[in-house]
């Protein structure tokens, strides 16, 4: 029977075997104002299967019944459930036997003959039961929370440790017990000094355990090997309702690991700052050769027309001029030979690979804590070059990379192809990036953004990228991060342009035309004026586009004279716009400094040849005449003496 409208329904079974005396039992029930449902059960047999179908809230018992009584049948129901309700009732209890009855477990008893009490008795029972339930699981959930603290505790990565006021371990997990080389059992109850016999550490940890306040703190443990483990300690107080200090958990985290990962990566940043120095000194003396061997290429140049006088006073004169001119040349090649000592050794490069053997060399040190994403296209075509100086660029973008992402980030590094005739190189990252101003100033040299940084790394990579004939590019923005693109000719990139074979000859009984593609106005004008002393017209250029331009308005030269290092690598354009109206036509690339990238042009042409600077008006008749081009002579002097 079901009587009420709770949405709780309260299940009792009710063990009596005369119908009578159920009706007033069940009319105290409905005064209860409980929402129940009433099973009746009048013997063993019922009542234990019916213990067994359904959970009960509450057993309402007769005491004594023909065949079984309302003791054993507690008996039961308190193995099924020890705090389930148990309600006797009874006619013929008396006093001694219903305390006996509660003392045995029932919860309580009511007298057949005073029935009202059973409506606060089963009120009392039911609401007592709830607590217990309520407080039961309450206790199961602080049991369980403790057991998932203990757990976190016990299994923290770094050591805690909690050491009461009297600098008395209260507890400790086991990670602290291996960094202190103890079994853990051994530290409940052991005092701080017992624990470590480093003094200054020592003196560190009792300073941290007082209630002053105090920052984190360095020291250095013991291992059990012997090794030495080097130790961040924190601290959070202990205190109690009051705020009455109590102690403190000191946190010690091993850093020994990372300690040496950053002493590795600041090895490999001193390697790479040691070697961008020489690199400067490097870039600092081919600069300064350059420039001056462009100087003395006019002096020496314009002083040689002049030897072979027969004017003694004169000869003397120019000759001292050349002789000066030619020991300037060979400081200069000395000075080189300090800073550069041999030409590194060509080869075929795979940028994948390099990629790849950048990224394994930093990824534990520099670039530790950075996210690295490597997309790397297949069948790229290598590149010819050094691979050293190219492994030492990309080594300074990724620092550079890195530094721009103190807290970490994403470095990006991609490679693809371009036309089938560029490798491209691209270096990503998502850091703080930088304005215009100073995106600007990074690309001069020795001007930096970092503490103690040298302004050469994206110097060098420039020099590098231009050495290697290539292009150099990068984009940034506050916020946005910084893409640097590299871009290097692949071989397919020196194969012999489509060449227009009618291009015609000079005109009959006209001087050759020779084209002098020089940027240098001083370096351009002396030229000109020694390939008009060897019989030559010479039109000077100073850059591609004029090159363009003259080749578009129909000269077609018999020669041309070119500076192996104009700048953004337009002599490599240089050389392919005229190999598209002459396929064999002479072409004397003139260098000075570091030649490497003037010896990797002349390499990649098969009628390109090469001429150091300085040179006087003999040295360019004889490199002409090795490159096939006839000369003449159209005055007296300069090639009388055949002047070296």
């Amino acid at each position: 029977m079901t009587v009420g409208t709770s949405s709780k329904v309260v299940q009792i079974l009710y063990l009596e075997d005369d119908p009578l005396d159920v009706a007033p039992v069940e009319d105290r029930l409905i005064r209860t104002g409980l929402d129940y449902q009433l099973t009746l059960a009048s013997d063993r047999k019922q009542f234990e299967q019916a213990m067994q179908n359904t959970s009960f809230d509450l057993i309402l018992a007769d005491y004594l019944l023909p065949s079984y009584d309302g003791m054993r049948a507690l008996a039961y129901a308190r193995t099924r459930d020890p705090d389930l309700p148990f309600i006797l009732i009874s006619g013929v209890l008396g006093e001694e036997q219903a305390v006996d009855c509660v003392l045995q477990g029932a919860t309580d008893y009511v007298l057949k003959h005073h029935l009202d009490r059973l409506v606060p008795a089963t009120q009392r029972a039911l609401a007592e039961a709830g607590e217990r339930k309520r407080r039961r699981a309450a206790e199961a959930a602080l049991t369980a929370s403790e057991e998932r603290y203990r757990g976190l505790f016990e299994n923290a990565q770094e050591g805690l440790w909690l050491v009461d006021r009297q600098r008395t371990t209260l507890m400790g997990n086991r990670r602290l017990a291996a960094l202190l080389g103890m079994d853990q059992a051994a530290l409940q109850g052991a005092s701080l000094a017992s624990c470590i016999r480093d003094p200054r550490a020592l003196q560190i940890l009792e300073r941290m355990c007082s209630e002053a306040p105090s920052s984190n703190e360095a020291l250095e443990l013991t291992a059990a090997n012997g090794d030495a483990l080097h130790i961040i300690v924190s601290k959070s107080e202990l205190r109690d309702v009051d705020g009455e200090f109590n102690g403190v958990m000191l946190r010690l985290t091993d850093v020994t690991e990372r300690r040496a990962a950053e002493e590795v990566r600041e090895q490999l940043r001193a390697q790479i700052e040691r070697a961008n120095r020489m690199e400067s000194l490097a870039v600092m003396v081919g600069g300064v050769a350059h420039d001056m061997n462009n100087i003395l290429t006019a002096i020496l140049g314009v002083a040689s027309l002049h030897l072979g006088s027969d004017d003694a006073a004169r000869e003397r004169d120019f000759t001292t001029i050349c002789n000066a001119a030619e020991r300037g040349s060979e400081m200069l090649q000395r000075m080189l030979k300090e800073t550069r000592p041999s030409s590194p050794p060509e080869q075929l490069i795979d940028v994948n690979g390099l990629v790849k053997e950048v990224v394994t060399l930093l990824e534990r040190s520099t670039l530790s804590g950075i996210h690295i994403v490597l997309q790397l296209a297949a069948d790229l075509p290598p590149v010819r070059g050094d691979a050293s100086a190219l492994n030492q660029t990309l080594m300074n973008l990724c620092v550079n990379a890195a530094d721009a992402m103190k807290n970490g980030g994403t470095l990006t590094i991609c490679t693809s192809t371009e036309d089938d005739e560029w490798v491209q190189l691209e270096v990503r990252d998502d850091g703080e990036g930088m304005s215009d101003a100073v995106l600007a100033s990074t690309q001069r040299p020795f001007v930096t953004t970092k503490v103690h940084g040298t302004g050469l790394g994206l110097a060098i990579v420039r020099r590098a990228v231009e050495a290697h004939l290539g292009t150099f590019e990068i984009d940034s923005a506050p916020g946005q991060g910084t893409t640097v693109t590299l871009r290097f000719p692949s071989p397919s990139r020196f194969r012999e342009a489509p060449s227009n074979d009618a291009s015609p000859p000079s005109a009959s009984g006209a001087a050759p035309l020779a084209f002098v593609v020089e940027s240098n106005e001083v370096v351009r004008s002396a030229v000109r004026q020694l390939l008009k002393q060897l019989g030559h017209r010479a039109r000077a250029l100073a850059c591609v586009d004029d090159v363009l331009s003259a080749l578009d308005g129909g000269e077609r030269p018999d020669l041309t004279v070119l500076d192996a290092a104009l700048p953004a690598g337009e002599s490599v354009e240089v050389i392919r716009a005229l190999r598209r109206v002459n396929r064999a036509m002479p072409v004397l690339l003139t260098a000075s400094g570091d030649i490497v990238n003037a010896r990797r042009l002349a390499g990649s042409d098969p009628n390109a040849h090469l001429l150091e600077k300085p040179f006087t008006v003999h040295r360019l008749r004889e490199a002409l005449e090795s490159a096939g081009v006839a000369t003449s002579d159209q005055g007296t002097l300069g090639l009388r003496r055949g002047t070296r």
